[in-house]
């Protein structure tokens, strides 16, 4: 099961938007920063497939200026 972290940045002005879009995803969570500037994303997929398609999913975000791996790690 490949579990990843990311810490994505919001084009500007669109922070919220990019939160209420990432949270429509299954097998992501999104964890907003207290002070809106970045929201931390975690997803937890079955394959390697599967968090391939979820990660391109997540790269057509308009609201999404960049999306930075922070964390990744595999488990059986």
């Amino acid at each position: 099961m490949p579990i990843k972290s990311y810490i994505a940045h919001p084009q500007d002005g669109h922070y919220e938007d990019m939160v209420n879009e990432i949270a429509q995803f299954n097998k992501c969570d999104v964890i907003p920063s207290e002070n809106r500037d970045i929201a931390i994303v975690v997803t937890d997929t079955i394959t390697d497939q599967e968090d391939k398609e979820l990660q391109d999913k997540i790269y057509t975000i308009k609201s999404l200026k960049m999306l930075s791996l922070v964390s990744g790690f595999e488990t059986e």
